[in-house]
């Protein structure tokens, strides 16, 4: 199982407009360090929207998929009433002024009795079922601890244990809290046993903070072998970003009507960048994501605040190119 890996470089030294070089960072998984000034497009009118709060109107949930030597996955068995002795990933809810990073370990080392160190997101899935619902799962390397005991059973966990593939699919072993997870450890397997060419980069968070919900779409037009980006050209020339929505159908919707004057045809990517703080509480709950998307369709522009800005520097052009597979970024599952 290897655990390095080292992703496409853009070189720093070539030049590079503002919004290029935005682009480039993005896909490097590094969010521009500029606070948000403004939201191009609101999700909830004026005086409806409320700050994303942890434990109020928010749940941002992590967990990790962990392999050893052997490919095997730690499972842990849940102590909790509901669902007492079935097994899962270990995950759990973030805290108030709570790094995902820091959220990770502390989940990791309570169910599991293992130190962890998370190198990249390998997941994302949300809902807004019961409000906003967000699961960052991670995927990284064990630095030390011992695997938990029925003897060292708690609260958080009864005990952990090293399974197979086959013993988590098949389910004769284990009975699962459950099948959300299968899918997730399918796209950790597959994620390693790649080629370092063929995968995403190790993307982690980066900690901006953020009051609200919200997500920043780059949107690549495909023009006859040549790349073009929707910008929004109000203030400084930024990339678009909703506010309150993390649902990229939602999302990607709402831009489509700002923007355009007939629907265009859209291919998801992923995620290519995330951006949380978590403090101070209440005020920088929120999360960003960066939305990877591309079209091929030559809609007209109906709102004078866009406008399709060329990619005119090659190296950066060839590495978007790779990117738009969705094989290269981080899966992200919207439930309605």
């Amino acid at each position: 199982m290897e655990y390095y890996y080292s992703p496409h470089i853009i070189n720093p030294k070539m030049t590079m407009t503002d919004i290029e070089q935005t682009v480039g960072e993005l896909l490097l998984g590094q969010p521009p360090n500029l606070p948000v000034s403004q939201y191009d497009i609101l999700r909830k009118k004026v005086g409806e929207s409320r700050p994303a709060v942890l434990n109020e109107n928010l749940t941002i949930i992590v967990a990790a998929v962990i392999f050893n030597e052997k490919e095997e996955v730690v499972m842990v068995q849940e102590a909790k009433a509901g669902c007492r002795r079935k097994w899962y990933l270990p995950a759990g809810r973030v805290n108030p002024n709570e790094t995902l990073e820091e959220a990770v370990k502390r989940e990791v080392l309570e169910e599991s009795g293992l130190l962890f160190h998370p190198s990249t997101i390998i997941y994302i899935d949300t809902s807004l079922i019961w409000g906003y619902w967000i699961r960052i799962t991670y995927t990284g390397y064990i630095t030390g601890g011992y695997l938990k005991s029925l003897a060292n059973a708690d609260e958080e966990s009864l005990q952990a244990k090293w399974c197979t593939l086959d013993e988590i699919k098949s389910r004769q072993s284990l009975t699962l809290r459950g099948e959300d997870i299968v899918p997730i450890i399918n796209t950790a397997y597959q994620f390693f046993n790649k080629s370092p060419s063929c995968r995403h980069a190790m993307i982690l968070p980066t900690h901006h903070p953020h009051k609200h919900m919200c997500m920043r779409i780059i949107l690549i037009k495909q023009k006859q072998g040549s790349l073009e980006i929707l910008v929004c050209t109000d203030d400084v020339p930024h990339l678009p970003i909703v506010k309150d929505s993390v649902m990229y159908q939602d999302s990607i919707w709402r831009l489509d009507k700002d923007a355009f004057k007939s629907s265009n045809i859209y291919q998801s990517c992923g995620v290519i960048a995330l951006e949380h703080c978590g403090r101070p509480h209440g005020v920088a709950d929120g999360v960003c994501l960066n939305y990877l998307v591309t079209t091929d369709s030559n809609r007209e522009l109906v709102n004078k605040k866009y406008s399709w800005f060329p990619i005119c520097n090659a190296e950066l052009e060839l590495v978007i190119k790779q990117r738009l597979c969705k094989a290269m970024n981080v899966p992200y599952v919207c439930y309605s």
